[in-house]
């Protein structure tokens, strides 16, 4: 094992502190500062755009896939460019047409439109 590439006790202090952090900020909202589950999951419905298409887009692009774009190239030359043309219409499709009967239904879940 190379020792160098190991962590060290500074490292494993910085991690558990992310990781309290962030516990104590899910923990706080949770149970302190919303007080359902729409609140909680949904923002009481009130966010804007600009925080729910940055988290759309976080989720959608994510670190996964930046690195796997590269070895799709190395792999398959450029095929990957059919997703370059594809996603931005399947993302228009869905905001005019899928969203717009969707979003009045004030559904949590895709999965909530089969039951």
């Amino acid at each position: 094992m190379n020792v160098e590439n190991a962590f060290g006790i500074i490292d494993y202090c910085m991690f558990a502190g992310v990781l309290v952090i962030s516990s104590g900020i899910g923990f706080y909202f949770s149970y302190i500062g919303n007080k359902s589950p729409e609140e909680f999951l949904m923002g009481n419905r009130t966010l804007k755009t600009l925080p729910v298409a940055m988290s759309l887009l976080t989720s959608y692009v994510s670190a996964i896939t930046l690195l796997g774009y590269s070895g799709e190239v190395y792999g398959n030359e450029l095929q990957i460019g059919s997703i370059i043309l594809g996603g931005p219409s399947a993302l228009i499709f869905a905001s005019y047409f899928v969203l717009s009967v969707l979003y009045p239904l004030k559904l949590t879940s895709i999965n909530e439109v089969c039951t």
